[in-house]
C-alpha cells in the first residue's frame, strides 16, 4: 500500500478532528463547513 494523496484532495477545506490526536493507522477530519467526516 502506498502513502499517496488524490490529486483532487485540498487540505485547506478540512481540519484534524479533536479528540482523534492519538490515531496511527488512519485519519479523522471534518471539512471546514462542518458538514462532512471522513
Amino acid at each position: 500500500m502506498t502513502a499517496s494523496v488524490s490529486e483532487i484532495f485540498d487540505p485547506s477545506a478540512w481540519t484534524n478532528a479533536p479528540g482523534f490526536e492519538e490515531l496511527t493507522d488512519v485519519t479523522y477530519h471534518h471539512d471546514l463547513t462542518g458538514q462532512i467526516a471522513r
